[in-house]
This record gives C-alpha cells, sequence and structure tokens, in this order.
C-alpha cells in the first residue's frame, strides 16, 4: 500500500512538478504524532489546520524533504540537503518550500533558506523541527512523532 503522503508528495517533487515520477524517491518515512506548530505567510498560526501524520522523503539523488499535510488538500513541504547526523540530531538544509495546492494541480517550489532538525524515530518520540524564510515570508513547523515505529516504503 502506498502511504497517504506518496502520492501527493510525487505530485510537488521540485523536479518533476506537474507529473508523478516513483523512480525519483528512495523511500518515504511516515510517522504519526502531533503537530505542535505550524506557521505559514499569510495565515499565521496554522497548528490546528495541520494533520497528524509527516512523511519524511528521501530522493535518489541524496535530498530529502519533510512534507505535512495541512486542512484543504494542501501540501507543505520542506525540501533540501542533509547533514551529516551529529549524535542523534540530524539537520536538512532546507533549500526551497514546497506548497502543493489543492487537488494536486501540481506544486509552487519556493527558494527558501532555512534547516530542519529531526532526530531518527525509534528510540521514542521522534522531534522535527523546521524554520525557512524567503523574502518577506517564514515558514516554521515543530512536530512530535507517537514514539511507535514509524512506516517506511520504498517505491
Amino acid at each position: 500500500m502506498i502511504g497517504l503522503f506518496l502520492p501527493m508528495a510525487l505530485s510537488m517533487a521540485p523536479a518533476a512538478a506537474d507529473r508523478l515520477d516513483l523512480s525519483r524517491i528512495a523511500s518515504t518515512t511516515t510517522m504519526e504524532g502531533t503537530c505542535r506548530k505550524l506557521i505559514l505567510p499569510g495565515g499565521g498560526d496554522n497548528t490546528s489546520r495541520c494533520a497528524g501524520k509527516i512523511a519524511h522523503i528521501t530522493y535518489r539523488d541524496g535530498r530529502s524533504s519533510f512534507r505535512i499535510a495541512v486542512a484543504g488538500n494542501i501540501l507543505i513541504g520542506f525540501y533540501g540537503n542533509e547533514k551529516a547526523a551529529t549524535g542523534d540530531t540530524a539537520t536538512l538544509v532546507v533549500t526551497n518550500i514546497l506548497v502543493t495546492p489543492p487537488f494536486g494541480r501540481g506544486a509552487d517550489v519556493l527558494n527558501a533558506e532555512g534547516e530542519c532538525r529531526f532526530t531518527a524515530p525509534g528510540a521514542g518520540p521522534a522531534q522535527v523541527e523546521c524554520k525557512a524564510t524567503r523574502p518577506g515570508e517564514a515558514y516554521e513547523l515543530s512536530f512530535a512523532s507517537d514514539g511507535k515505529p514509524p512506516t517506511v516504503e520504498r517505491p
């Protein structure tokens, strides 16, 4: 079974925002938990509209992203390059914010700067903290997994 986010996440891949391309994805790790904070430009605090599930997608080119659904069939993604982990914390250097509007009409790929810091699932609840900015806009995500093992899928 393809995970909740995989089909929609693929529709917003930066290199092919208008078509599905399973060959680009190496794996999708989905965790359930609590969205503790979601700040989006123009709407401010969207925490109450944030889903209780997050996807960490790794691509064959070494890049990765964190994607979360927002009420109204919108996906928000923090996309970039991972750095080597230090201890139990890894960092994703954010180079783009991906915004997929309702009904998978492709993604808006926005240049951004920031980072996501995250802990590995499995040794208790995983934490994901993302902050990114673009001129005049700020994006922020805080998510805590429920501590249960994640679902890992490979297309």
